[in-house]
């Protein structure tokens, strides 16, 4: 989960690891000097924040990868060829088809990321996902153990 690796990595200096198994996350290797019981509480009290976060990650990083898939193998040529006011009604056509399919693409994304703003862990993983984003549950009660090694 990159969110909670970012929230993390300011101790990453004292060399820190995390797991996930189903609804707990084993948090360790911190050093003694970082206060384990305020990180644990910290961590619980930004849960849905650091969910949404991920949920939004998540959608931008899939509307790229869904916009790549789309993008006619011929792109680049049929770029020149608008410049260069050579195309031909049928390539024009092609890249209108992809625009729209990209509009259409952004939206969707955009009513997600809007629905995950407000949402609950529970609610955000109840969405009903496009099939171009991948969404893993994520637990909406999680149980922090924090391993001090």
């Amino acid at each position: 989960m990159d969110s909670l690796i970012l929230k993390l990595l300011p101790y990453s200096d004292k060399g820190i690891y995390y797991r996930q198994e189903e609804d707990t996350i084993v948090i360790g290797g911190l050093s003694k000097n970082v206060d384990l019981k305020n990180l644990k509480s910290e961590l619980e009290k930004e849960w849905v924040s650091l969910v949404r976060q991920e949920a939004i990650t998540i959608v931008k990083r899939s509307l790229h990868e869904a916009k790549e898939k789309l993008r006619p193998d011929n792109f680049d040529d049929l770029a020149v060829r608008i410049k260069l006011e050579r195309i031909s009604e049928e390539q024009w056509q092609i890249l209108i088809n992809y625009y729209d399919q990209i509009d259409e693409l952004e939206q969707i994304a955009q009513e997600l990321i809007d629905t995950i703003g407000t949402s609950s862990v529970e609610d955000i993983n109840n969405i009903e996902w496009p099939d171009w984003v991948t969404w893993n549950r994520l637990p909406t009660e999680p149980i922090f153990l924090l391993n001090q090694d």
